[in-house]
C-alpha cells in the first residue's frame, strides 16, 4: 500500500518537474532566438536566408558605435514604452489567502528574469486604474534588497492562477509596468530588457535598499527597433512559446493541487489506492 501511494505521488511530482523543465527550455529557446535575430542580426530574410550572413545591408550608427540593419531605428527606451509604478500598499491590505484582486509583487519576479508563480491578494479602496495589470503584460523589478544586481531591472510577463476569474490584477510599487508604445513590440521588449538587465542596474539608487531610477534609465537607455515586418514575425513566434509555457504552468499548478488535496484523503483511508496483484 505505502509503495503504491509513493509511486502515485512520484508520478505526479515527475510530471510537475517535467513541466518546469520544459518551461526552462522554452525560455532558453526564446532568448537564443532573440540573440540570433537581434544581436547577431541573423534574422530570416528572403528565401529563408539569414540577413547578415547573406550580406544584408547594414548602416553604421554613431550613437551605438556599430552597424545595424538598414531601416532599423534607435530610440530611447522611454519612447519605446511607457513605464508605470504600481500600488503603494499597507500591510493590512495584503493577504496570502484571498482578497479582491490577485497582487503581483516583487516576489513575482525571478532573479535573472521571468515570472514566479507565488501569488498574494489585495483588498483596498485606494486602488486606481493605473495600478491594474493584465495577463501577458510586462513588469520590471524596481527594488532589490540584496544589492547584488541579480533582480533590479529584471522583467517578467504576468500570469494568473487558473481559478482566478477576474481579467486583471494589481501590481505593487516595488515593480514597474512596461507598456509598449510600438505595435508588436511586447516580446521583443521583454527579451531586450532581459538581455540588457545589467544596464538597468547601473541606475540604482539608495544605500540600504536599491531602487531603480526608472525615469533616468529609460531616458538614457537606447533600444534598437526593427522593422514591423520582423517584429511581427518575432511576436508571433514568441507568443506561441509564451502560451505553451503558461499552459505548462497551469498544468503543474493543477497537479500540485491534486497532490496536496488527495494525499490527506489517501492517508486517512477516505480514498483507497488499489494494490497491484489484487
Amino acid at each position: 500500500m505505502q509503495r503504491t501511494i509513493a509511486h502515485t505521488l512520484n508520478l505526479i511530482d515527475d510530471n510537475i518537474a517535467l513541466n518546469h523543465s520544459m518551461n526552462e527550455t522554452l525560455e532558453q529557446i526564446g532568448e537564443s532566438i532573440f540573440r540570433r535575430w537581434f544581436i547577431d542580426f541573423e534574422f530570416p530574410c528572403e528565401q529563408g536566408k539569414r540577413y547578415k550572413s547573406s550580406n544584408g545591408e547594414m548602416a553604421y550608427h554613431g550613437e551605438l558605435g556599430r552597424a545595424i540593419p538598414k531601416a532599423w531605428e534607435v530610440i530611447s527606451l522611454d519612447h519605446a514604452a511607457e513605464f508605470t509604478r504600481g500600488f503603494s500598499y499597507k500591510g493590512s491590505e495584503k493577504s496570502k489567502l484571498d482578497g479582491e484582486y490577485v497582487f503581483v509583487t516583487l516576489n513575482s519576479v525571478k532573479e535573472g528574469g521571468g515570472f514566479k508563480r507565488e501569488f498574494s491578494y489585495i483588498t483596498s479602496d485606494r486602488i486606481k486604474e493605473r495600478h491594474f495589470v493584465n495577463v501577458g503584460e510586462i513588469v520590471i523589478a524596481n527594488t532589490e534588497q540584496t544589492k547584488t544586481g541579480t533582480l533590479l531591472g529584471c522583467p517578467a510577463i504576468v500570469e494568473f492562477r487558473r481559478e482566478y476569474k477576474k481579467e486583471k490584477g494589481v501590481f505593487s510599487h516595488h515593480i514597474t509596468k512596461a507598456t509598449p508604445n510600438i505595435p508588436n513590440l511586447k516580446h521583443y521588449l521583454y527579451y531586450y530588457l532581459l538581455v540588457n538587465q545589467p544596464n538597468a542596474v547601473k541606475y540604482n539608487t539608495g544605500s540600504v535598499i536599491w531602487a531603480l531610477d526608472v525615469s533616468n534609465w529609460a531616458r538614457n537607455e537606447r533600444i534598437i527597433v526593427p522593422t514591423q515586418e520582423i517584429l511581427l514575425q518575432f511576436e508571433s513566434l514568441m507568443d506561441s512559446i509564451f502560451q505553451r509555457s503558461n499552459e505548462n504552468n497551469l498544468q503543474a499548478e493543477t497537479l500540485s493541487h491534486l497532490r496536496d488535496s488527495v494525499l490527506p484523503k489517501i492517508m486517512s483511508g477516505r480514498i483507497r489506492v488499489p494494490v497491484e496483484g489484487r
